[in-house]
């Protein structure tokens, strides 16, 4: 779904296929046009400048007044922020350390420490692996 005033009401797309690299394009395009694409993808993705039709007094004005979200179901949003939800490990994520703690052992490498108890890549980037021979 693309929300625009500068999109014609009722408009409807589909003969068209866009991605999330289409925004990053299309902002590129309008914005840096002498810039290059930061990546393949979105060199490859289609962007919204054939969408975005209307200009200046034609842009429209007609939904001034929209309600505020309203958040359902009784979360606490600000207690999630404050304390990282610890998840169980999915099968990737098992299969990804199984296959690193192998590797590992193959080169003769080990982790201080116990690896189970990296949470996030940032601390994994910061270990000083060392010889185990």
């Amino acid at each position: 779904m693309f929300v625009s005033p500068c999109i014609p009401a009722g408009t409807i797309i589909n003969d068209q296929d866009y991605e999330h690299s289409s925004i990053v394009a299309t902002v590129r395009k309008l914005f840096c046009p002498d810039t290059e694409p930061l990546t393949w993808r979105e060199a490859q993705a289609a962007t919204f400048e054939n969408v975005l039709t209307l200009e200046g007094d034609d842009i429209r004005n007609d939904v001034v007044d929209l309600p505020n979200p309203v958040a359902t179901g009784g979360i606490d949003i600000s207690e999630m922020v404050a304390v990282p939800m610890l998840r169980e490990p999915t099968d990737l994520s098992v299969l990804m350390a199984r296959a690193m703690k192998y590797s590992l052992d193959q080169l003769g490498l080990k982790p201080p420490g116990d690896p189970a108890e990296i949470r996030d890549s940032a601390e994994a980037v910061e270990i000083p692996y060392t010889s185990s021979t």
